[in-house]
């Protein structure tokens, strides 16, 4: 049986520790996610019955190519960008959100919110903005759910003067780069107000 504990996330990606039986090794992928050491565990557990070993399954993990825009970790000297555009579900965005609180230094989000939600979006993304409180420590939304969003981060303790809304990516963008220090950004979400 393959199981995994001690999870963490940081500008290194997802690290944990993986056991099979009595054995047992670190795990360091560049890939983030609260999901990542279940899914690496159910391949390590078909890999280790196809005779591979435990530490050569660790090797290939720590080799996995990141996903464009799914979480995918850019550095570039004390700014670290978490880029997940191509996502626009709940449950994602508060996935990511729980890498950003893991990271230090200043945590920011940017995002426009979710789209296609039908009557629930109003209240998906009021949510979404209430979840934001206490994963970053300044929240940028923009276009048309940023109000709402807004408003569910505020309603749930966010200070006013961390939380802005923007007219475009292009502000939000501008706006944030004036904090300086060592911090990493969340891009949640790239879809336009018109789908």
């Amino acid at each position: 049986q393959v199981k995994y504990s001690a999870v963490s996330f940081g500008p290194f990606g997802t690290e944990f520790t993986l056991r099979a039986g009595d054995e047992s090794v670190k795990i360091r992928t560049s890939l983030l996610g609260r999901h990542i050491p279940s899914l690496v565990s159910l391949c390590a557990a078909v890999s280790l019955e196809l005779g591979v070993s435990l530490k050569d399954i660790a090797v290939a993990v720590e080799d996995l190519p990141q996903v464009e825009h799914r979480l995918q970790l850019i550095k570039n000297g004390d700014v670290t960008v978490i880029d997940d555009a191509y996502n626009s579900n709940t449950q994602g965005a508060k996935n990511a959100l729980e890498v950003l609180r893991e990271f230090d230094g200043t945590r920011i989000i940017i995002t426009p919110g979710l789209v296609e939600l039908g009557e629930e979006e109003e209240n998906a993304n009021y949510d979404l903005g209430r979840s934001v409180t206490g994963c970053a420590d300044y929240a940028y939304f923009v276009g048309a759910r940023a109000q709402t969003l807004k408003n569910g981060a505020i309603d749930s303790g966010m200070d006013e003067n961390k939380v802005f809304v923007c007219g475009s990516l292009a502000e939000a963008v501008e706006k944030s780069g004036a904090i300086g220090g060592k911090k990493t950004v969340l891009f949640e979400n790239d879809l336009p107000d018109n789908l």
